[in-house]
């Protein structure tokens, strides 16, 4: 089965798609991942290519392209990735929501920031990569319910509780 997760930063996405993952015995893929490689490799911090990308469109397509070639020559996955649910047309595509100050307050503790300094750069990031969605795509929408089959709530329950609750879900559709 091909699984996209979709989630603002801070939803618990990459944590929970790495848990279910390997309660499914299915692979992990996670664009943020590909993305930070991609940076590494040119030398370049996210932040820097993440600006390069607002200009120059090949950043974001080369990306995209490989998320697509991977879910047409893939079964079995779990691909945490925030527009995967759009190149892959094919997979059961979840939605995680979790409250502004929850999802905030991890962004800061995981990387160790005020929570003032994580809500603007996750903010400004985010308006970003909405704009170059909007700009390259013409998705002016992806947190709008009807693009996903199923959506959870992360605000209050742990990681291993969304599992636990998505394995439920799937098993019950295969």
């Amino acid at each position: 089965m091909k699984i996209t997760i979709y989630g603002l930063p801070g939803t618990g996405t990459s944590t929970v798609g790495c848990l279910l993952a390997a309660k499914l015995g299915y692979e992990f893929k996670y664009s943020g991942a590909m993305f930070r490689q991609k940076a590494e490799a040119l030398s370049l911090t996210l932040n820097e290519l993440e600006s390069l990308a607002q200009t120059d469109p090949s950043y974001d397509l080369e990306l995209d392209q490989t998320v697509t070639a991977y879910g047409q020559k893939h079964t079995n996955f779990v691909f945490d990735s925030r527009l995967a649910w759009h190149f892959i047309p094919d997979s059961f595509k979840i939605k995680f929501d979790c409250s502004e100050p929850v999802r905030i307050a991890r962004i800061a503790r995981r990387e160790n920031k005020s929570l003032a300094q994580a809500r603007a750069e996750t903010n400004d990031r985010m308006e970003k990569i909405f704009e170059r969605y909007a700009r390259y795509y013409g998705i002016t929408n992806c947190t709008c319910e009807a693009n996903f089959d199923f959506s959870i709530n992360t605000t209050s329950i742990s990681p291993s509780e969304v599992c636990a609750r998505l394995e439920t879900v799937i098993k019950d559709l295969k």
